[in-house]
């Protein structure tokens, strides 16, 4: 019996992140099935577990295994919500925000990562961080 795409995607962010910790010290695994569980249909859950695979580990996912393993709005959104390395956070909230199915992912990524609660003793670096640029780019996302 083949595995639906869904699992497949979770099966391999698990793969991927395997050893991986958030910011609070929890399995990175369980912010991305946070983000998934949240989306509505099948492609927007794929992204969701699969949107920080290929900026963390580019030797094993791509654009184009996504492509060839997901389609081609998958592969799309991954494009699109994977930070390039160099570029600039406006230039990438840019793009992001050009794929809906992006931009819904990072909306709820980021309503993820705002939340202070996951880290166990928040620094005034981690709140910073949640207020000036989780703020901005969700303010940018949802907005016209």
């Amino acid at each position: 019996m083949e595995m639906d795409r869904v699992a497949q995607a979770q099966l391999l962010s698990r793969e991927i992140h395997a050893g991986q910790l958030d910011k609070g010290g929890r399995p990175y695994d369980e912010h991305t099935a946070w983000v998934a569980e949240r989306c509505h249909g099948d492609d927007a859950k794929i992204v969701a577990y699969l949107h920080d695979t290929i900026e963390d580990a580019p030797h094993l996912m791509s654009v184009a295994r996504a492509r060839s393993m997901f389609g081609e709005a998958v592969a799309g959104a991954l494009d699109a919500i994977t930070k390039r390395p160099g570029e600039n956070y406006n230039d990438y909230l840019f793009r992001v925000k050009q794929n809906p199915l992006a931009r819904a992912v990072k909306v709820l990524d980021i309503t993820h990562n705002m939340d202070i609660r996951r880290i166990p003793n928040p620094t005034q670096k981690d709140r910073e961080r949640v207020e000036l640029k989780y703020g901005k780019a969700l303010a940018y996302l949802l907005s016209e």
